[in-house]
């Protein structure tokens, strides 16, 4: 029955039914051997097992679906301006540009579409809040750590543009600009899914075209945001920006070099394929224990937006777990200081520009990925219009609540914190 289920599934699918029914077969040979009551355990199992199995081949043949979507207030980048781009291109569109165009279409054929199919798959999901300020705003783009799902950072973003205005600064346009492997839009996974994951350096350089793109809509000011891998990332866009283009550069609990003798390589000890059965096991859980697990994992309770988004993309999305594990098992190679050109040197090479933005550095005590004494290193090579804040150790907090960690945008008391200390660095 398994078997003939899988007629419109994918091999992978089918390769994992044939495995269940071949072992389903050999466990009942075995338990024959066996006397009362371990043939009855072992049969009891066997048949959990196939229970399970075949609950995992459905999961793995279902259709991807729509994750998390905008929380109030906020609006897809290219939806909230689709009108207004379709009316200017029109109006900017002459007959004979008209002509030429259906001749090319006409001419290319299949070829324009796939050519379009790329670039949606390869262009990362922008969510974005807008300004309070009418014309023309202030932009900053957050750019997020590994997972790149940009919904998570839409609390932090909320308190940005509150700290802004309430340091008397011109309320911002804010950006999150998600990841390539971490779509969220059914079309988008679907697309994913059959290009497959990509390096931490694809990842950077879509999301580089993207904030070119942002930039160049806000001339007067972009300010640009880059917590964990993703300041990483920030620093290979600083590459080509100057001062006057960016007058400032956040790096939150930046990860900018790999650290062999941490618990960093032991994350990479994950097979991928057990990441994704643990993926589809909790896609094909009922939803009220979905809603459970979600609770120690957002680190949020019932009803947050934080544990509404995890629930809806790591309990229903398979791709999102393993893209985590294929995500960071590109990021230690490119960050090990051990080749020559990367962690510390590298930034010392970026940082070292006369011409570059302002960077305040944000660092605090016990992180595995950006430790107090990277600060101390990064301090090094910053001058004296930078500024690195130990937030463990500059800045006031709540006794209870603690020092914002590096999952901060987590907790909307510690996004606030640090959004205070951004906007009071700017003013």
């Amino acid at each position: 029955a398994v078997l003939r289920r899988t007629k419109r599934i994918g091999p992978c699918a089918k390769a994992m039914a044939l495995i269940q029914c071949i072992l389903a077969v050999g466990v009942m040979q075995v338990a024959s051997t066996f006397r009362s009551p371990f043939k009855e355990i072992i049969l009891f199992c066997m048949c959990v097992g196939v229970l399970w199995g075949g609950l995992l081949v459905e999961q793995a043949s279902k259709p991807a679906t729509d994750g998390p979507g905008p929380p109030e207030g906020w609006f897809w980048k290219e939806e909230k301006y689709k009108e207004k781009d379709q009316k200017d291109q029109k109006e900017a569109v002459t007959p004979n540009s008209k002509n030429k165009k259906k001749r090319k279409a006409a001419k290319e054929g299949a070829g324009e579409e796939e050519e379009d199919e790329e670039t949606i798959r390869l262009q990362p999901e922008v969510l974005m809040l807008g300004s309070a300020k009418t014309g023309k705003s202030l932009g900053v783009a957050l750019v997020p750590g590994n997972p790149g799902i940009p919904h998570y950072y839409c609390g932090f973003g909320e308190e940005l543009q509150k700290s802004f205005e309430a340091e008397g600064l011109d309320s911002p346009t804010i950006y999150c600009v998600g990841y390539v492997n971490f779509a969220t839009r059914a079309e988008r996974v679907t697309k994913r899914q059959k290009a497959g994951p990509v390096s931490v350096v694809e990842e950077s350089a879509r999301i580089a075209e993207v904030l070119e793109e942002l930039q160049a809509s806000h001339p007067d000011g972009f300010i640009i945001f880059g917590h964990s891998i993703g300041a990483w990332m920030v620093l290979q866009h600083l590459k080509s920006r100057t001062a006057d283009e960016v007058p400032l550069a956040v790096l939150a609990m930046p990860y900018l070099e790999y650290r062999p003798f941490s618990m960093q390589p032991v994350l990479a000890l994950l097979p991928p394929f057990l990441a994704r059965l643990i993926s589809l096991t909790a896609a094909a859980l009922p939803s009220k224990a979905k809603d459970l697990l979600a609770v120690p994992v957002s680190r949020n309770s019932r009803g947050s937006f934080a544990h509404d988004v995890t629930t809806k993309s790591f309990f229903c999305q398979p791709h999102q777990l393993p893209a985590v594990l294929e995500l960071y098992r590109t990021e230690g190679p490119r960050l090990d200081a051990a080749s020559s050109g990367q962690g510390f040197s590298e930034c010392e090479t970026i940082l070292s520009k006369k011409d570059r933005p302002r960077i305040l550095a944000l660092y605090t005590k016990g992180d595995m990925w950006a430790p107090i004494e990277h600060s101390r290193r990064l301090r090094g090579l910053l001058s004296q219009k930078d500024e690195v804040i130990d937030l463990s150790a500059d800045v006031a907090v709540d006794v209870k609540l603690g020092a914002p960690g590096h999952s901060f945008v987590l907790s909307r008391e510690h996004s606030k914190c640090v959004a205070g200390v951004v906007a009071a660095s700017l003013a």
